[in-house]
């Protein structure tokens, strides 16, 4: 980070490249911006390169950035951030699809053979044509009677996103608080945020009764 740069362009993915970085530095620079230095944060993945603005940073500004990254480097995701209070002390993240690549809700209708009919109603739910509560209630409908074990064996088994690990880590490293908030359930929950380190969790409590 140059000293006196205001922001930083955080670039993330795996086609990050030397050239393709000195493409995207000559655009910046020809459009007005003072381009500074650039670190890795993870080699040839993720790649800090400080920015000055040459005016305030206002919506207009910023889609310019975003449009002159995308030019120079297709497929990567890109953060125009303020160096000032850049250090944050505050993660909350979602579960599933998020910190694991999976529905925790769909693999409980697994255990049932009824994930179809599950993943159908969870896609209504995504696409806005269900409420997020009457999707719930209706995929719970489809799982009354699942076994308490089948729903506690998915937390162990659960895979973790990439990067998902590297970045609770991280940011516990630098005393940041960790929290997920899930529509998911505390018996699958509870385990995925032991195995990420997450200080605290807020999901949805199934109920149970005579094992199921």
């Amino acid at each position: 980070m140059s000293p006196g740069s205001s922001h930083s362009l955080c670039l993330v993915g795996s086609r990050l490249s030397q050239p393709k970085i000195e493409s995207l530095r000559a655009g910046l620079i020809a459009r007005g911006f003072g381009v500074g230095d650039s670190r890795w944060l993870s080699p040839h993945y993720a790649l800090d390169l400080s920015v000055d603005m040459p005016g305030p940073l206002d919506c207009e500004t910023t889609a310019a950035v975003v449009r002159d990254v995308r030019r120079a480097l297709p497929q990567i995701d890109v953060a125009l951030v303020a160096n000032e209070h850049r250090a944050k002390s505050l993660l909350v993240a979602d579960m599933d699809s998020t910190l694991i690549t999976s529905e925790s809700i769909v693999e409980i209708a697994r255990a049932v053979g009824l994930e179809r009919e599950v993943e159908s109603l969870t896609s209504q739910a995504m696409r806005g044509r269900l409420g997020f509560v009457e999707a719930l209630i209706d995929r719970l409908k489809l799982v009354v009677g699942v076994s308490v074990a089948a729903v506690e064996a998915l937390g162990p088994a659960a895979v973790l996103s990439p990067g998902a690990a590297r970045l609770c880590a991280t940011m516990a490293a630098n005393g940041a608080r960790l929290v997920m908030a899930s529509g998911g359930f505390t018996q699958i929950a509870d385990v995925v945020a032991a195995r990420l380190g997450i200080h605290r969790v807020v999901a949805d409590q199934l109920v149970v009764a005579d094992g199921q």
